[in-house]
């Protein structure tokens, strides 16, 4: 703590003269400052209003932990409020088990439950579900409470799901050529003199997150940048090394189709995670939500069907599966018939094959 202060504030004479060992600096986080700012944090919620947003976390020992903070606006300061109410642990992670943590948070600081007007979360079912969920038991023990859902998890969920759709051998390929690499010095230098031989940067593979497929878009961009470095560089270890692992990472390289994934992954990843940076700004804009979902679904909806019927319909009416909506393809519309349509999906999965 000392050494942090004396880094920020250099020239403060007094902070010379200070000493404060790892206990001492402890006891007075959590019984000085601690102890003042659950007091003043329990005197506030005990006179407003004020929203929660809670989330489960899992620390290194494996044991599950809940977060729970408090949200209201401040007339005195003029700004919004951010408080942490606790971080309990939590062994019973169902609709139950969370509620009756909350209940007993705020019951043993004598802060009314009444209080809560809003409630946000993830929206996983545990959280959000319909027919038993914590936003469920809430809403039905204080009626008044306002149910927000994280957009910024619905958009993860909605292309996690959407991407079931494309061959899991895209994911595979991020995956194993990072693994490759992963605490190989002697492949890393081995790869940096192709990437030397072909004029790239001298980036490493990343890896995708397991919990945030969004982090994709990342690692799709990497090896996009390195393509041919990549694919000339795998060719040589296929033939050193000519294992299964190897082998599979060759040839989705040399598949013109894995490629073209790729690219569709980075482009339109790119505009998921837009969407995730706008709603993480540290201002509130949920007026903003509405308008920006619209813009997306309009966006994604003109990469296939006609552009200007989009443009004229409301983005909650356009449905992807009506028979006569007009495709287009790149400056050419074409209208499809279902059957022409269909013949045209067949050609392309056989040219596939």
């Amino acid at each position: 703590m000392v050494r942090l202060l004396s880094s920020m504030f250099p020239n403060d004479a007094s902070l010379k003269k200070v000493k404060l060992g790892k206990q001492k600096a402890t006891n007075i986080l959590r019984q000085v400052l601690g102890f003042d700012y659950l007091q003043d944090m329990v005197t506030l919620l005990q006179s407003k209003m004020f929203s929660i947003i809670i989330d489960e976390a899992t620390d290194k020992s494996a044991k599950k932990q809940l977060a729970i903070i408090a949200v209201f606006f401040d007339l005195e300061k003029f700004e919004l409020q951010y408080w942490l109410v606790d971080l309990v642990e939590t062994a019973d992670g169902t609709a139950n088990g969370i509620y009756s943590k909350i209940k007993e948070t705020f019951q043993g600081m004598n802060i009314p439950v009444v209080n809560i007007v809003g409630y946000a979360s993830d929206t996983t079912n545990v959280m959000f579900g319909q027919n038993h969920s914590v936003s469920q038991l809430l809403k039905s023990e204080i009626s008044h409470v306002q149910i927000v859902k994280c957009s910024c998890h619905l958009i993860h969920l909605v292309s996690s799901q959407a991407a079931l759709k494309l061959p899991k051998s895209v994911e595979d390929l991020c995956r194993d050529i990072y693994a490759h690499f992963h605490r190989s010095s002697k492949r890393q230098d081995t790869y940096k003199e192709f990437q030397a031989f072909f004029e790239m940067e001298p980036h490493k593979m990343l890896s995708p997150s397991q919990t945030r497929w969004l982090s994709l878009q990342e690692c799709v961009a990497r090896i996009l940048e390195q393509y041919e470095a990549l694919k000339h560089y795998f060719v040589l270890v296929a033939s050193d090394d000519p294992s299964n692992t190897n082998d599979r990472i060759l040839a989705s390289l040399r598949n013109r189709f894995v490629q073209a994934y790729l690219e569709f992954l980075s482009f339109q990843l790119e505009r998921f995670n837009g969407f995730n940076r706008l709603f993480q700004s540290e201002f509130p804009l949920l007026h903003s939500l509405k308008p920006e979902v619209e813009k997306l679904i309009k966006e994604i909806a003109s990469d296939f069907m006609d552009i200007p019927t989009v443009k004229t319909m409301q983005a909650d009416q356009i449905d992807p599966t009506t028979l006569n909506t007009m495709f287009h393809c790149n400056k050419f519309t074409l209208a499809l018939e279902p059957k022409l349509l269909s013949k045209k999906l067949s050609m392309v999965q056989q040219n596939r094959m």
